[in-house]
């Protein structure tokens, strides 16, 4: 005898499976999910810039135009820009030098020339001292009193009208020579130093002067003695021919651009001319509308 056995429906699992019930748990059985990344983490995700991106870092300014290359080609077009304004110019250039030059050389020419002689002279004691007299004026030598005060002699007017009396001349000539007496550092020597533009005239101004000193050494302790004698100079100390025509060669050249400047200033005041901008300026690089970009930077045309 066969029994009939039907199978009873599994029950539906709503809580944590027992055994008793036969449930299995849903999240023990089932396969587990892999998390998926959601789009907004994936698109904040940096990209990695192309291989190419690099070439076009070093060409392109952070602005997005090419400002290095621009400044470079602004200074290319000014240096141009000036050498050929000068070019236009030069017969103002040549005319300035000329002018310059040309006024030296005429003033030159009608300069008389000036000659200066020198010569030296020693303070020493007499010979008549004893040892410690001559150590004592020494030491008074030493302070520079008795020296200073013989050089402003020499160079006063008392030495003056009494040397132009020995020479027979106008006390004016010898007041005009320029006379000069220093206390060389260091030294009891004092240097003479008359300007004529006689060069005779000039030495025998200086040895007058130092012989008159002879006899103006207090208490007779001390003597003047002359070191070298003034020779007459053969060479002037006044016109410099060549300086003088050298500094008018370069005036003349900065007058002459100058004038050049004033001159296209004055003749161009706003618009453009032989290749400059407006005013006389350098043009502007400003981007061609529509231009396509080159390696991420924008092409550029020169506009007046």
């Amino acid at each position: 005898m066969t029994l009939a056995t039907s199978r009873r429906p599994r029950p539906r699992c709503c809580g944590p499976a027992t055994a008793s019930t036969g449930c299995r748990s849903p999240t023990r059985d089932a396969p587990p999910r892999r998390a998926s990344r959601s789009r907004s983490s994936t698109g904040s995700r940096r990209r990695r810039p192309p291989a190419h991106a690099g070439q076009q870092a070093l060409n392109v300014h952070p602005d997005g135009d090419d400002a290095p290359r621009e400044g470079i080609e602004r200074v290319t077009m000014g240096i141009q820009q000036f050498l050929i304004l000068m070019l236009r110019g030069w017969w103002l250039i040549l005319l300035a030098v000329l002018v310059t030059t040309g006024s030296t050389a005429f003033f030159v020419s009608r300069q008389m020339p000036e000659y200066r002689a020198t010569t030296t002279v020693e303070l020493i004691p007499q010979p008549e001292l004893n040892a410690r007299e001559v150590v004592d004026v020494y030491d008074l030598l030493d302070k520079r009193n008795i020296s200073n005060t013989l050089a402003r002699k020499a160079e006063g007017s008392a030495m003056a009208h009494l040397v132009a009396e020995k020479l027979g001349i106008d006390p004016s000539v010898v007041a005009s020579a320029d006379i000069s007496a220093n206390v060389l550092p260091d030294s009891n020597i004092i240097e003479i130093a008359a300007s004529s533009s006689s060069p005779e005239l000039a030495a025998a101004i200086c040895n007058t002067i130092a012989q008159e000193m002879l006899g103006q050494t207090p208490d007779k302790i001390l003597q003047v003695e002359a070191i070298d004698r003034a020779l007459p100079p053969s060479q002037p100390i006044a016109p410099q021919p060549t300086r003088m025509m050298i500094l008018a060669l370069m005036s003349g050249l900065v007058l002459g651009v100058i004038f050049v400047l004033v001159e296209h200033a004055v003749s161009n005041p706003t618009g453009p001319a032989g290749g400059l901008g407006a005013g006389g300026g350098p043009r502007e690089l400003v981007p061609r509308p529509g231009a396509p970009a080159i390696g991420g930077a924008v092409n550029t045309v020169i506009e007046p």
